[in-house]
C-alpha cells in the first residue's frame, strides 16, 4: 500500500501541473492583460468597492491563509503596495433618520437598523522614495480622493467637510487605518481635489479592479478602458448646531441640504475590454475614437500616398486589435507598368514621375522613345574604316570579305582565313584571301576547300598481283588462299600453314600434309568453335572448384578465399572461422574497450552495467556524467531543459527535451524555450511565430499574389486546425481524469469507518500483540487495546498534522507517546522525508478532528 500511494503521489505532480497551465491559459483569456498595475505616487485614500454578487473577490478563509498579515479589504489592484484598511460607523441622527444611497451602490457600505452608515476606506500610507516603483505622478483631471497624510499629492488642493452626527448617545465608531480626520462625536473628513483637466479627456490608471473616486463637478472623470457611473450617500445629520460651519476649501461635489444633510457623489468605475490607441500611420489620417471592443478605426493616406494594410482594424474581446496599424507608402508610379514609359522610368515627388530613354535612343513624346541612325552623322574619330551598319539604339563597324574588324571596332586588318580551318586539308593564306590545296592521294573537290579520294586501284597499269583494296587516300594488296604479301607489298608467295600469322592458332599449330592444319590449346584452356582460339577454363563459373567460399579464377586455374571474419585453411580451400575476441581478459578484444562477443564470421562489442557506448558500435564505454563523460564538458549543463547526447569521445550534440524549442547561435543552442503557439494558439486567420519570451501572432494575407503563397495559407489554417482539435482534446482527457480522481476520493470518504482504525479509511491495519507480552500495570498503560476504551481521555496527546495524499489525517508520535509500542509504518511527506505515524484501534476519532472536506479548485474571476 505505501509503495501504491508512492506512485500515485508520482503521478499526480504531472497532472497537478498540467492542470495549473489550463487554469493559468482559461484566466489568462477571462482576466485579460492590464497595462498598468502602479499607482501614482503620494499617499492617498479610496473607497473600499465590491461587486454585486461579489463575485471579483476571494473568501475571507482564502485571503487570511495567502495574506497572514493583512486585513480582509476590496481594496483595488495595486502591485507595489498594500492598501490599509478601516471602517467608520457614522451614528447618523436617530429621529426619523433618512440617510440612504442610490439604489446601485458598489461601495462597501451598510445600513443598519438605525440608519446609521458603516463605510469602508482603503488607504496608501507608504511613501516610496524610489520613483521607479510607481506610476509617476497623477494625471490632470477632475476628480477626488481622501488625504492621507499631511499634505496632498502634487498638483491636488485640499479641502474639509463635517459631518454632525447623532449628539444623544452618539455610537461613532472607527476601526483599522482612516484618511486624514477627526473621528470623535463628530466627524470632520479631509480631500484632496484635481481641478486642472477636462473631465471627458480619459487617463490611464490601474483598472484590474473596479475602484471609485468623489465626483468633483457635474462629470466623472474618464479613465482609458474602463466605464463610469454615478452613486450616492446621504448623511442625515443631526442639526441642533446649524451656525457651525459645514465644509472648507477645495471639496468633492457635495449637496447640503436646508436641514444641513450631507450628500457626496461616488464614481464608480469598471474596467471594459480595451485595446488602446494603436496610434496613426506616417503620411495618414485615422477615423474613429473609441479603443474598446467591437470599435472600429478606418484609416486614410495624404495626397501621393497609398494605404498598406487593412483599412479597418476593430478591438477585440481579448484587448487587441484584429490587426497590425497599417501604414502610408509613398506612391511610386514607376512601379507599376514602368510609368507608360518605353525605356527608363523615374517617380519625382507628390507621385509624379519623368520617362526617359536609353543610349542611342532619343524622345519623341513625353513616354515613347526612337533609335537614333549614327552612321548618318559620325564624328571623324568614330567614323568606319570600311562600312557602317545601323542597330537599334546602336551602330557597328564591318570588313570586306577577306578582312577582320581590330579591336578598336573602327579599322579592319587582313584576316587569316586558314586559322579558321575553312580548307579540310592544306591553306595557302594571302592578303585578302586564301587558297586549298589537298595532300598526296586526294585530289581537290568542289567547293575548291574540299579534297576527294584517289581510287589507285583502278589506276593503270595495275599496283597489286593479286587483289587491290582502296582506302581513304591510300590502298592495300592482298593475295589470294595460301598466298601472302611478299616484303615489296604487292608481289604474292606461297605460305607455311603452321604461319601463326595466317592460321590464326593462338597457341599450337600441328601441321597435316603441305597445305593444312590443326590447332591445340594447354592444359586449363579449351578451344572455341572457330577450332583456332584457346581461352581459358573459367573453374569458378562451371562448378569444377572445390572452394569453400570464394573462388577467384585464373589465367590458367582458380585460387580460393575466404570472407571477412574467416580464414583460408592450410588445404587451401576450406574456410574456419576467427575468433576476434581470442585475448583473454586483456582489454581490447577486438577493438572493444569492455566486453567482446564472437559471432560466427563477425563479432561485436558492448559496455558493462552502469556504462553506456560512446560510439555507435560500443567501441568505446564511459560512465554516465564522470570526469571522462564528454557531457560532463558539453554547454548543455548550462541550458535549462536541454539533454545531452553522446556521439563519440569528443562529440556530444544538445536537444531540447520535448515541448521546447530550441534558440541556437549558429551551430550551439543558447536555450531551449516553452512552446507557446501549442499552448496558447492564435485566433483563426492568424499565423503563430515562436518568440524568447511568448509568442506573436501576425494576420494572414487576404488576398495571396501566387500559388505558392495559397498554398502556404491552406497549409497553415490545416496546421491551426490540427493544432486547435489536438489541445482541446488533451484538455478534455484532462478534465474527465480530474473529475475521475474528485469521484474516486469522494465514494472513498462515503464508506462507512468501521469500529478502529483500518485500510478502508486510510490508516494502516493494527498488529497482534505477541502472546507473552506481560500484562502487569505498566505494560497495559502501554498496550493500544487497553487504551480502546477511554480515547477520550487520551485525545490531547496526540498529535494530528494536515492531510496526507489521501485526504485523512494522520497522528504523529509525540515525546511522551503512549504509543511508542506499536510498530510504525513508514511514510513520505511531499518534500521526499520519511516519517512515522502510529494507529490506535477503537471507535473513531471525534467530529474535531476529522479531515475537513477539500475545498474546491479556485479559478481567478474576471474582474468587471
Amino acid at each position: 500500500m505505501p509503495a501504491f500511494r508512492s506512485i500515485a503521489h508520482a503521478l499526480m505532480k504531472p497532472l497537478k501541473a498540467t492542470l495549473s497551465l489550463l487554469l493559468f491559459s482559461v484566466g489568462s483569456c477571462i482576466i485579460g492583460y492590464w497595462p498598468q498595475t502602479k499607482w501614482p505616487e503620494g499617499r492617498f485614500g479610496l473607497p473600499s468597492t465590491r461587486s454585486e454578487d461579489k463575485s471579483d473577490k476571494r473568501s475571507l478563509q482564502e485571503f487570511t491563509e495567502d495574506n497572514p498579515n493583512l486585513e480582509w479589504t476590496g481594496c483595488p489592484e495595486s502591485s507595489d503596495f498594500a492598501f490599509e484598511t478601516g471602517t467608520r460607523v457614522f451614528d447618523c441622527e436617530d429621529s426619523d433618520p433618512i440617510s440612504s444611497h442610490s439604489v446601485s451602490m458598489h461601495l462597501e457600505l451598510r445600513l443598519d437598523s438605525e440608519k446609521d452608515i458603516h463605510l469602508s476606506f482603503c488607504s496608501k500610507t507608504v511613501t516610496l522614495n524610489d520613483k521607479s516603483l510607481t506610476g509617476g505622478p497623477w494625471p490632470a483631471g477632475q476628480y477626488c480622493f481622501y488625504q492621507v497624510g499631511e499634505t496632498c499629492p502634487d498638483g491636488f488642493e485640499n479641502g474639509w467637510i463635517l459631518w454632525q452626527d447623532e449628539r444623544d448617545r452618539n455610537r461613532n465608531e472607527a476601526k483599522g487605518v482612516l484618511p486624514r480626520g477627526v473621528y470623535d462625536n463628530k466627524t470632520k473628513m479631509y480631500f484632496c481635489c484635481r481641478t486642472d483637466g477636462d473631465p471627458d479627456v480619459p487617463v490611464e490608471l490601474p483598472r484590474g479592479r473596479n475602484f471609485a473616486f468623489l465626483k468633483y463637478g457635474d462629470r466623472c472623470q474618464q479613465v482609458e478602458g474602463t466605464q463610469v457611473r454615478t452613486e450616492y450617500i446621504l448623511w442625515d445629520n443631526d442639526q441642533r448646531d446649524p451656525g457651525e460651519q459645514t465644509h472648507d476649501g477645495t471639496i468633492p461635489r457635495v449637496g447640503i441640504t436646508r436641514l444641513r444633510d450631507v450628500k457626496l457623489e461616488f464614481c464608480y468605475y469598471t474596467k471594459i475590454s480595451y485595446c488602446g490607441n494603436p496610434g496613426v500611420p506616417e503620411h495618414g489620417q485615422v477615423e474613429g475614437e473609441k479603443y474598446n471592443e467591437g470599435s472600429t478605426l478606418s484609416f486614410s493616406c495624404d495626397e501621393g500616398y497609398r494605404l498598406e494594410g487593412y483599412d479597418r482594424i476593430t478591438c477585440l474581446s481579448r484587448e487587441n486589435w484584429n490587426a497590425e496599424l497599417p501604414t502610408c507608402r509613398e506612391i511610386k508610379n514607376c512601379e507599376e507598368n514602368n510609368g507608360g514609359c518605353d525605356h527608363q522610368c523615374f517617380d519625382l515627388e507628390a507621385g509624379r514621375h519623368e520617362c526617359r530613354c536609353d543610349a542611342g535612343y532619343e524622345l519623341v513624346d513625353s513616354t515613347r522613345c526612337q533609335d537614333i541612325n549614327e552612321c548618318e552623322n559620325l564624328e571623324e574619330d568614330r567614323q568606319c574604316e570600311h562600312r557602317c551598319v545601323n542597330d537599334r539604339g546602336s551602330y557597328h563597324c564591318e570588313c570586306n570579305e577577306g578582312y577582320k574588324l581590330n579591336p578598336d571596332d573602327r579599322t579592319c586588318s587582313d584576316l587569316n582565313e586558314c586559322e579558321l580551318g575553312l580548307c579540310q586539308q592544306r591553306c595557302d593564306n594571302f592578303v585578302g584571301g586564301y587558297n586549298c590545296s589537298c595532300w598526296d592521294g586526294y585530289e581537290v573537290g568542289s567547293p575548291t576547300t574540299t579534297c576527294i579520294d584517289i581510287d589507285e586501284c583502278r589506276l593503270t597499269p595495275k599496283r597489286c598481283q593479286h587483289m587491290c583494296d582502296n582506302y581513304a587516300g591510300t590502298y592495300k594488296c592482298s593475295c589470294i588462299e595460301n598466298f601472302e604479301l611478299a616484303e615489296d607489298g604487292s608481289t604474292c608467295v606461297p605460305i607455311d600453314p603452321c604461319n601463326r600469322e595466317h592460321t590464326g592458332c593462338t597457341q599450337f599449330c600441328q601441321r597435316i600434309g603441305e597445305r593444312d592444319y590443326q590447332c591445340s590449346c594447354s592444359e586449363g584452356y579449351r578451344l572455341l568453335d572457330d577450332r583456332k582460339t584457346c581461352v581459358d577454363i573459367n573453374e569458378c563459373f562451371d562448378g569444377t572448384n572445390e572452394c569453400d567460399q570464394e573462388c577467384t579464377n585464373q589465367d590458367p586455374g582458380y585460387t580460393c578465399s575466404c570472407k571477412p571474419g574467416y580464414v583460408l585453411d592450410s588445404d587451401g580451400k576450406t574456410c574456419r572461422d576467427i575468433d576476434e575476441c581470442d585475448c583473454g581478459e586483456a582489454s581490447g578484444c577486438g577493438g572493444c574497450e569492455q566486453l567482446c562477443v564472437n559471432t560466427v564470421g563477425s563479432y561485436h562489442c558492448s559496455c558493462r552495467s552502469s556504462y553506456v557506448p560512446l560510439r555507435r558500435d560500443a567501441t568505446v564505454c564511459v560512465i554516465p556524467w564522470s570526469e571522462k563523460d564528454p557531457c560532463m564538458k558539453s554547454h548543455c549543463l548550462d541550458v535549462k531543459n536541454a539533454d545531452c547526447i553522446r556521439k563519440d569521445i569528443n562529440d556530444t550534440s544538445c536537444h531540447c527535451k520535448k515541448g521546447f524549442y530550441p534558440v541556437r547561435n549558429e551551430s550551439q543552442l543558447l536555450e531551449c524555450v516553452e512552446e507557446h503557439c501549442d499552448q496558447d494558439p492564435c485566433p483563426p486567420g492568424h499565423t503563430c511565430e515562436e518568440q524568447p519570451d511568448g509568442r506573436i501572432c501576425h494576420p494572414e494575407d487576404i488576398n495571396p499574389v501566387s500559388d505558392k503563397n495559397q498554398t502556404n495559407e491552406n497549409d497553415s489554417v490545416k496546421n491551426i486546425i490540427i493544432i486547435t482539435v489536438a489541445v482541446v482534446v488533451a484538455w478534455f482527457i484532462i478534465v474527465t481524469i480530474v473529475i475521475l480522481i474528485i469521484r474516486k476520493r469522494r465514494f472513498k470518504k462515503k464508506k462507512p469507518r468501521p469500529n478502529g482504525y483500518s485500510h478502508v479509511s486510510g490508516y494502516p491495519p493494527v498488529q497482534s500483540l505477541p502472546n507473552n507480552l506481560p500484562m502487569n500495570r505498566s505494560s497495559l498503560l502501554d498496550n493500544p487495546i487497553y487504551h480502546a476504551s477511554s480515547y477520550t481521555a487520551r485525545e490531547g496527546e496526540h498529535e494530528y498534522e494536515e492531510l496526507d495524499k489521501l485526504g485523512h489525517r494522520r497522528k504523529k508520535f509525540a515525546s511522551n507517546s503512549y504509543d511508542q509500542g506499536m510498530n510504525s509504518v513508514l511514510e513520505y511527506n511531499d518534500d521526499g522525508e520519511p516519517y512515522s505515524y502510529a494507529v490506535t484501534p477503537g471507535p473513531p476519532p471525534p467530529s474535531h478532528i476529522l479531515p475537513p472536506p477539500v475545498p474546491p479548485p479556485v479559478i481567478a474571476p474576471e474582474y468587471v
